[in-house]
């Protein structure tokens, strides 16, 4: 009965968020769903089989060095918290390759509606606090006007990620988040989605210099438990969807794109 075994992942691993408040504060245990931005990917999805969930790392250029054998190793934590989840979550798997679209404000009439405004300033395609490579970033034109004729390709199409169904980034970045309580050691949460609210991608940040002094047999279970919550679960919605009728709300939302008849599969 697979989804007896989705169901108590995802649950244990919630409830590791009080378990675990003994050397861990975890900062999206509470915090809204819909607070959270996302951006939507274009792709194709199986429709006809249900499939165990294909997650794929990439690993920042700037993760801690330190971090390197116990989350990059085949043997290592974020490893073994990926192929627990793979092993207990079916999914209608995304058939197509698929990039992360480019940040930009867009014209929204016209015959350039879709396309992007000059921006002010640089803008980078992130997923959190992580800088997506270029290989994952859609291609986008920036236009003048509504209406201009004139458009310049800012960047090509990346080729995008393939023959996975959650993109996954990881790096350490020693930030605010970092620094806002003294037990913070790892953050994560969705930052794309699909056209059926299902996240397709979603980050796993490490606060290095806190996370070390930590003993190395805690970092799976604080793998497994950031890594669901990368999917899109938190303790906020399993306390949110008992009560919401809105079907609107975030957390309504983004349960039903789990959500199958046999049990936690979609």
């Amino acid at each position: 009965m697979e989804h007896y075994k989705v169901a108590a992942v995802v649950l244990v691993s919630l409830v590791m968020g009080s378990s675990m408040a003994a050397f861990h504060t975890c900062v999206h245990d509470k915090v809204a769903v819909d607070t959270i931005p996302t951006v939507q990917i274009s792709a194709s999805r199986n429709t006809t089989e249900l499939r165990n969930i294909r997650i794929t790392p990439q690993i920042s250029p700037g993760l801690d060095p330190r971090l390197m054998g116990l989350v990059t190793s085949p043997s290592g934590a974020l490893a073994r918290a990926m192929q627990t989840i793979t092993g207990a979550l079916l999914v209608r798997s995304i058939e197509s390759n698929f990039t992360i679209p480019y940040p930009c404000s867009q014209w929204t009439s016209g015959p350039n509606r879709g396309k992007c405004m000059p921006s002010k300033g640089s803008v980078v395609a992130q997923c959190g606090p992580l800088t997506i490579p270029a290989q994952f970033v859609g291609g986008w034109e920036t236009c003048a006007l509504s209406n201009s004729t004139v458009c310049n390709r800012t960047l090509a199409q990346g080729t995008g990620a393939g023959n996975t169904d959650f993109l996954l980034f990881v790096g350490s970045s020693n930030d605010s988040t970092c620094n806002s309580a003294p037990l913070v050691f790892s953050y994560a949460a969705p930052c794309a989605k699909d056209a059926w609210f299902r996240p397709a991608a979603g980050y796993i940040n490490f606060c290095a210099n806190k996370l070390l002094q930590r003993p190395p047999g805690l970092l799976y279970d604080l793998i497994l438990h950031e890594l669901i919550q990368g999917l899109g679960f938190s303790a906020h919605c399993f306390q949110e969807i008992r009560t919401i009728i809105n079907h609107n709300h975030a957390c309504a939302r983004i349960y039903a794109a789990w959500k199958h008849p046999a049990g936690l599969q979609v």
